[in-house]
């Protein structure tokens, strides 16, 4: 199997072909393939997301995530492939945490020029709040370990609290947390605003106004999830964002779908109309591929699928709209090309183009 940095290559020249890196990446992948490097914790390719905004200058933020399934807890880390986190590492890969703890992920401002200082997400598996409030102690977020334990206490019972990531190092800087509403608790709030409304007051959002509760009206049948900014002090900020599916997971086939005509049509249809996109969005769907990387007897896919769109609220006003592409190596998204090969030979043709 061809290096990991090499896949990058391959996987970023893939995305970024036919006039696509200009129109929606900019000029950021000498730093994203810098801050990539920064992240090879474990033998495994990690999971990529890729951030980038739906209108204005084009950029990209990166994410690169470690799944625990990948990683057992005999394994040692260093500075250099943990973005200098190794003892965050250490923990997610404890053999107590195995079920409970999904993926970790470093999350890079690359648009910013900072790859120095990348925030910490913890992805789980469980309700378990234990776990996450040691997560946040390794992980330099000590003094806010009781606004989470009061957080995770007031939310509906119908919200799963996913994830929660902090800033080690950066003072002041809070709690990022990710809650997904359940299916039925989406379609209620597609039909009852109030219900929606009383939802996030309980979470603690002080500002919602009747354009929040609309937009996220006519989302919600697409799978909404939500993110909050926690102080230290327990207050839930002016910021959140409110995301959704534009892919789907077929439960028969284990492989995530993007079909452009039906959920990505009407989302970005929405967006746009909401002043929140421009015509970008049209190139998004050139974006899916599955691939076959072969070496010698070892195949896997390299995979590409745009998966989600999130929105952006200050006080209740709309800020700006982001798409989110996952990529990597393994589970493929299903698409047209599904099926061309990219071998370890064409590999280094693509390399000195990227």
């Amino acid at each position: 199997m061809p290096n990991r940095e090499l896949l990058y290559l391959i996987m970023y020249a893939l995305m970024a072909k036919d006039g696509r890196e200009a129109a929606l990446f900019g000029d950021c992948a000498p730093l994203a393939r810098e801050a990539f490097a920064r992240s090879l914790a474990g033998e495994a390719f990690p999971i990529l997301w890729f951030e980038l905004p739906l209108m204005g200058d084009p950029w990209f933020d990166l994410h690169v995530l470690a799944a625990r399934d990948q990683m057992s807890a005999s394994m040692r880390f260093s500075e250099d492939e943990t973005a200098g986190h190794p003892e965050i590492f250490s923990w997610f890969v404890k053999e107590k945490h195995a079920l409970a703890v999904n993926q970790l992920a470093l999350s890079y401002d690359v648009s910013a020029g900072d790859i120095q200082n990348p925030a910490v997400q913890l992805l789980v598996r469980s309700r378990d709040v234990d776990v996450t409030c040691e997560f946040l102690e390794v992980a330099g977020g000590a003094d806010l370990v009781a606004a989470y334990r009061d957080f995770a206490a007031r939310i509906p019972q119908d919200w799963f609290a996913c994830y929660a990531g902090v800033f080690p190092g950066r003072v002041g800087m809070g709690l990022r947390v990710e809650c997904i509403p359940n299916r039925e608790r989406c379609m209620a709030y597609a039909r009852n605003s109030e219900l929606l409304a009383r939802d996030l007051r309980a979470a603690g959002l002080q500002s919602i106004s009747d354009t929040l509760l609309e937009y996220c009206a006519q989302l919600a049948p697409y799978r909404l999830e939500f993110q909050f900014n926690v102080g230290a002090d327990g207050v839930v900020g002016p910021t959140f964002g409110t995301s959704v599916h534009c892919e789907r997971f077929d439960e028969r086939t284990r492989v995530l779908k993007y079909v452009p005509e039906e959920e990505p049509a009407a989302i970005f249809g929405m967006v746009q109309k909401w002043g929140l996109a421009d015509e970008r969005w049209h190139l998004v769907d050139e974006l899916a591929f599955s691939k076959r990387v072969a070496r010698n007897d070892d195949e896997q896919r390299l995979y590409c699928c745009p998966s989600m769109v999130k929105l952006r609220w200050c006080d209740g006003q709309p800020m700006d709209a982001k798409l989110y592409i996952v990529a990597g190596l393994g589970t493929p998204a299903e698409n047209a090309e599904d099926g061309a090969d990219v071998s370890a030979a064409t590999s280094k043709k693509v390399e000195g183009q990227a």
